[in-house]
């Protein structure tokens, strides 16, 4: 849809699970391998992240602590994602994510166009989410948690 609107884009799927092998059969079957590659596990997501221009975390089902958005967010990325499982605890639609509707794929795309047509847009939203307080106040309250349980 986006490289149909004249988007050069690549999909970039940076982990790995007991999905990947549908997934790989999907995009090969589609014939997408051209334009998504799959990075397996990494301990070093973040070389990853600074190659993004957008994260996107399209969760339907189950969503524990989204520790990869939270790592997109902390990069200073504009992320799209839902709003199921714990993601709304660290995901604010129009503060630090762009939230869409589950299952919904014309959504993300919707998003990721405008956010690829408009780059001082995505730079206005990278900016709003490294200047959050968000960003310092939640990892505040969890530093000074992990003191009091530590003893330190």
């Amino acid at each position: 849809m986006l490289r149909a609107a004249g988007h050069d884009v690549q999909l970039l799927i940076v982990g790995d699970g007991p999905q990947r092998p549908m997934l790989e059969e999907q995009v090969a079957q589609a014939k997408l391998g051209d334009w998504v590659r799959f990075t397996g596990h990494d301990p070093k997501p973040e070389r990853w992240l600074r190659a993004m221009d957008v994260f996107v975390l399209p969760s339907y089902a189950n969503e524990g602590v989204p520790q990869a958005l939270m790592q997109a967010m902390m990069s200073g990325l504009p992320c799209i994602t839902t709003d199921v499982g714990a993601i709304s605890e660290v995901a604010r639609d129009g503060e630090t994510a762009l939230i869409v509707r589950p299952q919904d794929s014309a959504a993300p795309a919707a998003m990721l166009t405008q956010l690829l047509g408009d780059p001082e847009a995505r730079e206005r939203r990278a900016a709003r989410r490294v200047n959050s307080p968000w960003r310092t106040a939640r990892w505040t309250r969890c530093a000074t948690g992990w003191r009091k349980c530590s003893g330190a």
